[in-house]
């Protein structure tokens, strides 16, 4: 009998492990950790451009249409749209898209989301060629344009033309982009500030619901850290592998490492308007000072590639350019003996403070030093970074600029002087001659042209002295191989929704 009765509690015991055994494997979470660069400041789409952000906000939002990687327009919220005349174009959204709050999206959110699109003083230049939108029905609207525009509609597929929720924009008021309302496939669940940010997949998505149930961005500054956490396995995904941490992700048989040609630049640019770099001499001393090659090889390697112009060679615009700078350090002198205030040769750089940034820095000032220029290096945390350069408190930085959309006009709003500070001109640069160039291209239908105006607008830009180097450098991104189906994107701002992950 006690025999019996043993061999019942076995079954019983084993009847009950293998029962837990399956509960955990159908419970097992696919969760994603993505380490970022920085963190994000704010997670409302107009009101903050800056990259951080924007990775974390392709996650949250969708925008009326979409780019591939091939930069050809395809269907996002809107099911379709057509010309009704050059200067009218009739959009029909998708049918049972809902907000994270569970409330349908309705034509008045968009007519909502694009006056804040136009009415923004950070991203307004994605809008500026809107003059109204009005509802047709409760599935269709019109935008009406104050010209015809070939950019308007790659315009709507940039992140600053996201699609909010106009109950939740009114309810959280200025807290919103700390508590966003997209319909994008993945939801706001937990932010620790300067941390990481948790989002849950939208599993109610209609054209995008992830594979994954959680998706983790987490800040690591450090390049070498989050190479580091890629092969402990603490971070599945990691943004901007520095090519000195690339060769160890490509002899890691664990690791990939992924890359994809930029639509983007980065450059050593200038305030213009601080008391001594507004002298044209110091700039061109400093631009003939300096020694790109050396630069990029050291810090970069092959990954980078010294351009000369203020838009990458993917980018629609973009042109050889005829005023190449390369270094001369007695051309560098000349331009010095003409600088006004010769006594007082001591600048600095504000950089994002990270292991890139600071080595190109260090080879900078190095390079500057042998003309009797004396710099200093502050670097500062993301926030904090963005916040000085777009109040002018800098005089020589690091950035960039990202195109989502790969059209000069995007690329060249950093340019112009109606978007001088936070909405991206931290050169703090005006030339009546670039700002009418740039209207002219915005206004016109015709490719070649439009194309000619960008070409022009760059060759202005290289001959004032904007940037001490232009430069691209790859998207690159080491993922784990329990992990399929991540893309790189040429913007950088990669999206998950596709990516799935091996759970053993």
């Amino acid at each position: 009998m006690k025999r019996k009765l043993s061999l019942l509690y076995l079954v019983i015991v084993m009847i009950l492990v293998a029962s837990c055994s399956k509960k955990e494997k159908v419970e097992s979470k696919k969760e994603v950790i993505a380490a970022q660069v920085g963190a994000a400041k704010s997670l409302d789409p107009q009101g903050t451009n800056d990259k951080r952000s924007l990775e974390v906000m392709v996650q949250v939002y969708d925008t009326l249409v979409e780019v591939d990687k091939n930069m050809e327009l395809k269907d996002g919220l809107a099911q379709n749209w057509e010309y009704i005349t050059p200067t009218k174009i009739r959009f029909k959204l998708k049918d049972g898209i809902k907000f994270h709050n569970e409330e349908p999206l309705k034509v008045e959110d968009v007519i909502f989301s694009l006056n804040r699109v136009k009415n923004s003083k950070i991203v307004g230049a994605i809008g500026e060629s809107i003059e109204s939108v009005e509802k047709v029905d409760n599935k269709t609207f019109d935008i009406n344009t104050k010209y015809p525009t070939k950019t308007l509609l790659k315009f709507l597929a940039d992140p600053g033309a996201s699609i909010v929720s106009e109950k939740a924009v009114n309810e959280y008021g200025n807290s919103f982009g700390q508590n966003p309302v997209g319909t994008g496939p993945f939801i706001l669940e937990e932010w620790v500030t300067g941390d990481k940010i948790v989002l849950k997949s939208n599993k109610e998505h209609t054209f995008k619901k992830p594979n994954i149930d959680k998706l983790v961005f987490r800040s690591i500054p450090e390049a070498t850290n989050r190479v580091i956490g890629l092969e402990t396995g603490e971070i599945d995904v990691a943004y901007a592998v520095s090519p000195i941490d690339a060769e160890q992700v490509l002899k890691n048989s664990k690791l990939e490492l992924m890359t994809i040609d930029p639509l983007a630049i980065e450059f050593i640019g200038f305030n213009i308007k601080d008391s001594k770099l507004k002298d044209e001499n110091l700039r061109k001393a400093i631009i003939y000072a300096l020694n790109s090659d050396e630069i990029l090889g050291t810090v970069l390697g092959t990954y980078a590639e010294s351009i000369n112009s203020p838009l990458a060679k993917n980018m629609f615009g973009y042109t050889e350019n005829r005023v190449k700078y390369s270094q001369d350090i007695d051309k560098a002198k000349e331009y010095l003996d003409k600088v006004e205030n010769k006594e007082d040769l001591n600048l600095s750089i504000t950089i994002h403070s990270n292991s890139d940034s600071m080595q190109i820095s260090q080879i900078i000032q190095a390079q500057l030093k042998d003309i009797g220029i004396n710099l200093t290096i502050n670097p500062l945390e993301w926030g904090t970074f963005i916040s000085e350069t777009s109040n002018g408190k800098h005089q020589l930085f690091h950035l960039g600029k990202t195109s989502p959309t790969g059209d000069g006009e995007e690329a060249l709003t950093v340019f112009n002087e109606k978007f001088i500070g936070a909405a991206g001109n931290r050169f703090f640069y005006s030339n009546p001659k670039v700002n009418e160039l740039l209207t002219l291209a915005k206004e016109e239908t015709d490719d070649k042209k439009r194309e000619a105006y960008y070409q022009e607008v760059c060759q202005i830009i290289q001959e004032d002295g904007v940037m001490a180097i232009s430069f691209t450098r790859k998207v690159i991104a080491g993922v784990n191989k329990n992990i399929s189906n991540f893309e790189p994107h040429p913007s950088g701002m990669h999206r998950f929704y596709k990516v799935d992950k091996e759970v053993k």
